[in-house]
C-alpha cells in the first residue's frame, strides 16, 4: 500500500455525531483534497462517539473519496471489522494507549494490505516508539487530547515532532 509516502497533502479530519454533518463534510472535502481522515470514537477509549462508528455500514455509503481511519477506539482490530475491505480505505491509525499487546495490533492490522500508523496522545513519550518504528511508516501526534474538536493546540508536540523526526527523518508523520 505505502500511501503514507505518496500523501503530501494536508488530511482534513472529520469529527462527527450525526449524519447530515458527515454528509456535508464529506462533499466539502471531494475536489479539494485526495484524501479524509474518519475520527472513530467508541466513548471508552474517549469520552464522546461519532455517527460514523456507530454506523459503519450507512457511513461507507457516502465516502467516495480515500480515507484514512484513525481508531479512537479500545478495541481497533474490531471497530476496523465492517471497513476492512472498503476500497477507499488506504490508512489505519490507532492509539499506541488504547492496545495492550502493539506488536499483535499492528500484525492484526498489517494483514490487509493498508498503510497502518500508530497514535500517540500528548502526555505518551516518543520514546515509546522505537521498538515500533520499522513496523510502520506512519505515526501521528494528537495535538490535543483525542476525542473532542475545538481545544488549544499544544505547541510541545511540534518538539515531540521534531524528536521524532531526528530519529527516523523518513518516517511520514501526522
Amino acid at each position: 500500500a505505502n500511501v503514507a509516502m505518496q500523501q503530501r497533502v494536508g488530511v482534513p479530519s472529520l469529527l462527527v455525531s450525526d449524519e447530515e454533518a458527515f454528509k456535508s463534510q464529506i462533499e466539502a472535502a471531494k475536489g479539494a483534497v485526495d484524501m479524509v481522515q474518519l475520527d472513530l470514537a467508541d466513548g471508552k477509549f474517549v469520552p464522546n462517539t461519532t455517527w460514523p462508528y456507530q454506523n459503519p455500514d450507512e457511513a461507507q455509503k457516502y465516502i467516495d473519496i480515500d480515507f484514512e481511519l484513525h481508531l479512537m477506539v479500545s478495541d481497533p482490530v474490531k471497530t476496523l471489522e465492517p471497513w476492512k475491505d472498503n476500497p477507499r480505505l488506504k490508512r489505519i491509525l490507532f492509539h499506541y494507549e488504547a492496545v495492550k499487546d502493539v506488536n499483535l495490533t499492528i500484525r492484526q492490522l498489517g494483514n490487509l494490505d493498508k498503510d497502518i500508523g500508530i497514535v500517540l496522545n500528548p502526555k505518551t513519550p516518543v520514546d515509546s516508539l522505537g521498538p515500533f518504528l520499522k513496523s510502520v511508516p506512519c505515526v501521528m501526534f494528537m495535538g490535543v487530547e483525542p476525542g473532542f474538536q475545538g481545544q488549544a493546540f499544544i505547541p510541545e508536540t511540534l518538539d515531540r515532532l521534531k524528536e521524532l523526526k531526528a530519529k527516523a527523518p523518513a518516517m511520514f508523520v501526522e
